[in-house]
C-alpha cells in the first residue's frame, strides 16, 4: 500500500513540475482585427499552444501594438514589419520604434510584388523595360517609394513614364482590365487571383531569384538598383526570453514555417513569403539593409 502511494505522490508530482515547465508567453496582435497580420498571428498562436501557455494581446492597430509591445515585461512576440516603422523614425530622426538586435530576430519573412499587364498584352517584365516609353505604371505603396520608382526606370529605359498611384492592389488590377493603365505592379495575393480569373498575365517578379515561370525585375532592367529586388520585409521577434528559451522559440517557429501542412506553414505559402531561415545574427544584417534601403527612398 505504501508502494502505491509512493508511486502516486511521485506521479503526481511528475505531473506538476510538467505543467509548471510549461513557459507563457504573449503574442502581441499588432493590426487591424480582420487585417492579415492578425490571421498570422491567430494561427501562431494556435501552433504555439503546443508547447506554451500563449496569452493573445490584442493590439487594435499597428502603432497601439508597438506600444503594447514595448511596455510588456513578460516574454513576447512580435510579428512586425520592423525595417519600415523604424525606417520612418530614422527619416523623422527619431529614434527606432523597435528594438531590433543580433539576438532576438527568430525569422524574417519576404513578399515581393508582382509586375503585371492585361491579358493578352505580352510580357510584364519586357513591356515594363522599353525603352523609349511612354506609359502609365499603376502601383500602391508610398509616394516616396513610387516616385523613385519610376525615376529609375525611366533613367535605365530613356523613357517618359508616369506612376499612377492607388489605394491598393485591386485598383491596379481594374486599372489594367479597363486600359487605364499599362503596366502594373502589385502583391502576389493579388496578382495570383488576377491571373486566375483570366484578367491579367504576370511573368515578373521583384525576387530576384528568377524561376522557370517568373523573371527577376533585377535581370531585366539594364542599371542595377536595390528597388528592382524590394520586397515587403517582415520580422518575428521576441523580448524578455532568455538564450535558451530564444533558441526554443526560434526553432519551433521555423519548423512551423517549413512546413506547409502547420497553419502558419500554409497561411505564408499562399501570401507567397519566402522565409530567411538564418542565424539571429544573419538576420539583423537582413533586417539593416531592409531599414536602409526603406530609408533611401525618402532621399
Amino acid at each position: 500500500m505504501k508502494k502505491i502511494m509512493l508511486t502516486m505522490l511521485i506521479s503526481l508530482f511528475a505531473l506538476a513540475n510538467s505543467a509548471q515547465a510549461k513557459e507563457t508567453l504573449s503574442i502581441i496582435f499588432a493590426g487591424s482585427a480582420t487585417g492579415s497580420v492578425n490571421k498570422f498571428n491567430t494561427d501562431l498562436s494556435k501552433e504555439l499552444s503546443k508547447w506554451f501557455t500563449v496569452k493573445e494581446v490584442p493590439g487594435g492597430s499597428t502603432t497601439k501594438g508597438i506600444k503594447i509591445y514595448n511596455s510588456i515585461n513578460d516574454v513576447a512576440l512580435l510579428y512586425t514589419r520592423g525595417a519600415l516603422h523604424n525606417a520612418k523614425s530614422k527619416i523623422k530622426g527619431e529614434k527606432d520604434q523597435l528594438d531590433i538586435n543580433k539576438k532576438n530576430t527568430l525569422i524574417s519573412l519576404e513578399i515581393y510584388d508582382m509586375v503585371c499587364v492585361a491579358k493578352g498584352n505580352g510580357s510584364a517584365g519586357n513591356t515594363l523595360a522599353t525603352k523609349g516609353a511612354s506609359m502609365k505604371i499603376g502601383m500602391s505603396d508610398s509616394g516616396d517609394k513610387m516616385k523613385m520608382f519610376v525615376n529609375k526606370l525611366n533613367s535605365a529605359t530613356g523613357s517618359t513614364n508616369n506612376v499612377i498611384p492607388f489605394k491598393g492592389s485591386g485598383e491596379v488590377v481594374q486599372g489594367l482590365i479597363t486600359g487605364e493603365l499599362d503596366v502594373g505592379v502589385m502583391n502576389p495575393i493579388t496578382a495570383s487571383k488576377g491571373v486566375a480569373s483570366g484578367t491579367i498575365d504576370c511573368d515578373t517578379s521583384t525576387n530576384p531569384t528568377a524561376t522557370k515561370d517568373t523573371k527577376a525585375l533585377a535581370d531585366i532592367i539594364s542599371t542595377k538598383w536595390f528597388g528592382w529586388s524590394d520586397s515587403k520585409h517582415y520580422l518575428i521577434i521576441v523580448k524578455n526570453a532568455d538564450a535558451k528559451l530564444t533558441k526554443d522559440l526560434k526553432e519551433k517557429i521555423n519548423s512551423l514555417v517549413a512546413d506547409e501542412n502547420s497553419l502558419v506553414g500554409k497561411r505564408l505559402s499562399n501570401a507567397f513569403a519566402v522565409p530567411n531561415y538564418e542565424s539571429s545574427s544573419k538576420l539583423y544584417k537582413i533586417y539593416n539593409t531592409a531599414k536602409n534601403n526603406k530609408v533611401s527612398y525618402s532621399k
